[in-house]
């Protein structure tokens, strides 16, 4: 759970969405297309899959199978909505 999201990432791809809860729907996106391109140029990893979050810092912690490091994303402002909403 992520700011009262469900933070989850899709399948073999490089995004994470966030899903409300109470209606399914899905509120937010973060494209880490970045941080795969820079862990599959390390060589021998594999997908996105690892999410934790610390609220009282506000920061997400990132990492994915066989990846070489866990990177920090600080949250400085709300989670961004998709779709204009």
């Amino acid at each position: 759970m992520v700011e009262g999201l469900i933070a989850a990432n899709v399948f073999q791809t490089s995004h994470i969405i966030f899903i409300d809860p109470a209606n399914g729907e899905v509120t937010a996106r973060l494209d880490l297309r970045a941080l795969v391109d820079r862990e599959k140029g390390l060589g021998g990893v594999d997908v996105l899959n690892g999410i934790a979050y610390d609220p009282e810092e506000r920061i997400l912690y990132i990492t994915g199978k066989l990846w070489h490091h866990i990177y920090q994303l600080e949250l400085t402002s709300a989670l961004p909505a998709i779709g204009g909403k």
